[in-house]
């Protein structure tokens, strides 16, 4: 009976598989908490830096956005000069403006700030999610 009781009662030397597993369970912990603190500081930075390059990057698409554009105030007072002309019997010799295509370059400028734009919410994307993880 003794001999049952003592194979079945608990031992007093610690397991060594145990000790590992507690000193590399305390290792892994301490580790994760010194990347996280580290990383979480990074990634603070990265969303406040996207965010304010975001804003300026939407500032300049607008202001670039209108030589793009055509001009419709011109197009309106052809329009309208027609229109009078037709009215009050002038002869109608204004022609109505021709489209034209905005330059290569604010095609290119546009291009590059619309890009900078979508890298920055990215950043800012995979950073809230890295925040998250």
């Amino acid at each position: 009976m003794k001999a049952a009781l003592k194979s079945i009662s608990p031992k007093s030397e610690p397991d060594p598989r145990k000790r590992f597993h507690e000193q590399f369970r305390k290792e892994a912990d301490e580790y994760d908490h010194d990347f996280h603190n580290k990383y979480h500081d990074d990634l603070n930075t990265i969303l406040i830096f996207s965010g304010l390059f975001s804003a300026v990057a939407s500032a300049f698409i607008v202001c670039v956005q209108n030589q793009i554009l055509p001009d419709y105030t011109k197009m309106s007072f052809t329009v309208l000069t027609m229109l009078l002309n037709a009215t009050s019997g002038v002869p109608n010799d204004t022609k109505l403006p021709t489209a034209t295509a905005p330059d290569q370059s604010s095609v290119e400028v546009q291009a590059v700030l619309c890009s900078a734009l979508a890298s920055s919410l990215l950043a800012a994307f995979l950073a809230m999610l890295g925040k998250q993880w």
